[in-house]
């Protein structure tokens, strides 16, 4: 089959010259949007998304077979379809170039894995070698005597597409100029910051985007977008509002700041309807919310600070399947996968465990000798292969007992895969053989055969709890976080007592009692006569009007601090 395979993708590309392009086709990108959000303070995201993508991957392998041709074989796999899209054979094969392409991008992806072979086990002699080159020539990746030494070895690579890289200029009426070059049709997501002074109404920015093919010149996209910078978010609860006990101390007013309206926060409880009685005094806990501009983005969810995109999820054991082995059988292997995030860029720090346990094989299989079955059980041993993006990272064989597998950034870096956003990982967890008779010597071969949930009980059968777990990648992107906008404001109290007249020598006239939030005054009018007698006094006012201890007729104002009583 894989020769058929190849035979068919040579016939697809006979012809193609991988350097016949005279122009580098450009892609297309929709308009920017007209109207957009913004928090200030905070990355607005300037995207404008890819249109078309005329772009196909284009790529050759040359391969030099060396000393001993026939020990040579090689194997091309996609790993985004996972299907081997092309061979080549030492023992049938000349040395020469084949290629690859046009391959569609969007369909065929971008990533393989070249595995090549030597049934001799010594790799490359000679001047044997294999070269993979870009549309432009450029080497991607290649292999001779002294690189490639044993029975086999693999490389995961990326191929190029063959499109024109586009520029994007953007610049804010903040002044912000940018230049950015998107290759291979990537999408423009351009950071930006705006500012605003006001933490209660929002200020009006624009952005002017013009996107251009480097090929041609083209413009691809042109348009302006008219941003709506909503406010900073405060850093306390003075920013918005101020809260102060009346002047009696019973109660409390509430001062908006700045140009707020008081729509922009919550108190709670509010403080218009906490009352006191008089005598009560203590402290008083309001909780101001800043929740923004009515109809705006959510600031205070994305206003904290950044941290690193992470990975953590995990295979469990229930998540693995039957599933041919990469080295051959059918459904003989336990296969789970990871991946991928989708989002924050490269790794730049992870790890993860393959944990292998409850291995069981309850009706083994027999080991054969010279041909013949002699009952001896085999398969204890198990294998387990893990590939990340399609590349072996490691491929031991087991005892029989519990195993765990530990996988560092280190190993994947050291397999050739940089381990992204997009990486997956694959496990393949088998016994150490296919097929063969049982241990009865009945005649008849039996496969191996991976039961799910522990429930082997035939002849090859085969059941284990497989995991990946403590998955731990962090990404070099960075992801936001909630800011603080809760505010505990503390408020002090003290109702005072409302004064008291006890008027105790009077010959005429009432006591008119009046506050003006400092000070009480009473005033007592008398009338006497020739011959009246008038004692009014109280060490504790301040006696302003007539003397009342020579004046037979008069008033006298009484004036006492707020919150103490009065004798008259």
């Amino acid at each position: 089959m894989k020769k058929i395979i190849f035979t068919i993708i040579v016939a697809l590309v006979a012809g193609i010259s991988l350097n016949s392009y005279a122009q580098l086709p450009c892609p297309t990108y929709n308009a920017p949007p007209a109207t957009a959000d913004a928090c200030a303070g905070q990355d607005f995201l300037l995207e404008v998304t890819n249109a078309t993508c005329p772009a196909t991957v284009d790529f050759c392998i040359d391969v030099v077979y060396g000393s001993f041709p026939e020990e040579i074989s090689w194997t091309l796999e996609n790993t985004t379809t996972m299907t081997v899209i092309g061979s080549g054979d030492g023992a049938v094969d000349a040395d020469g170039q084949v290629c690859f392409g046009p391959l569609d991008p969007l369909v065929d992806g971008t990533s393989y894995n070249i595995i090549i072979n030597d049934s001799f086990g010594d790799g490359f002699n000679g001047a044997g070698a294999l070269t993979i080159t870009d549309y432009t020539g450029a080497t991607i990746v290649s292999f001779d005597a002294t690189s490639f030494t044993g029975s086999s070895t693999n490389s995961g690579f990326s191929a190029p597409v063959s499109i024109s890289d586009a520029t994007a200029t953007v610049t804010t009426s903040q002044g912000g100029n940018f230049n950015i070059t998107l290759s291979s049709c990537a999408d423009l997501a351009q950071p930006i910051q705006f500012t605003n002074p006001s933490f209660c109404t929002t200020t009006s920015e624009t952005v002017d985007v013009t996107i251009t093919c480097d090929e041609t010149g083209a413009v691809l996209s042109m348009g302006q977008v008219a941003v709506t910078v909503y406010p900073t978010i405060p850093s306390g609860a003075a920013d918005l509002v101020t809260i102060a006990t009346t002047a009696d101390g019973c109660g409390y007013t509430v001062t908006n700041a700045g140009d707020c309206t008081g729509a922009e926060f919550t108190i709670v409880p509010d403080p218009t309807a906490t009352t006191y009685n008089p005598g009560d005094s203590g402290t008083e806990t309001f909780v101001v919310t800043y929740t923004g501009v009515a109809g705006g983005p959510d600031c205070c969810a994305t206003g904290g600070p950044t941290t690193p995109i992470t990975f953590t999820t995990p295979a469990v054991a229930g998540d693995a399947v039957p599933a041919d082995s990469p080295f051959g059988g059918v459904n003989n292997s336990a296969y789970q996968t990871v991946g991928p995030a989708g989002a924050g860029g490269q790794a730049t720090a992870g790890s993860f465990d393959v944990v292998v346990s409850g291995y069981t094989m309850p009706m083994p299989l027999s080991t054969v000798t010279g041909g013949v079955c002699d009952g001896v059980p085999t398969g204890a041993d198990y294998w387990v292969t893990i590939y990340v993006d399609g590349v072996v990272v490691s491929d031991v064989q087991y005892p029989p007992g519990p195993t765990t597998v530990t996988i560092t950034l280190a190993d994947i870096a050291a397999a050739g895969v940089t381990f992204d956003e997009n990486s997956v990982i694959e496990v393949y967890t088998y016994p150490n053989s296919f097929n063969g008779p049982n241990v009865a010597c009945d005649g008849n071969t039996y496969n191996t055969t991976y039961i799910p949930g522990g429930g082997a009980a035939a002849d090859g059968e085969w059941s284990a709890d497989t995991e990946i777990t403590a998955v731990d990648f962090t990404f070099v992107e960075t992801q936001t976080s909630p800011a603080d906008c809760d505010w505990d404001v503390p408020v002090a109290y003290s109702c005072v007592n409302a004064p008291v007249c006890e008027i105790t020598v009077m010959t005429a006239g009432a006591p008119a009692c009046s506050a003006d939030g400092t000070t009480y005054t009473v005033a007592v009018t008398w009338t006497g006569g020739p011959d009246a007698t008038v004692s009014l006094a109280d060490a504790s006012a301040t006696v302003t009007g007539n003397d009342p201890a020579v004046d037979a007729n008069g008033t006298a104002t009484f004036t006492y601090t707020a919150g103490t009583a009065y004798n008259i």
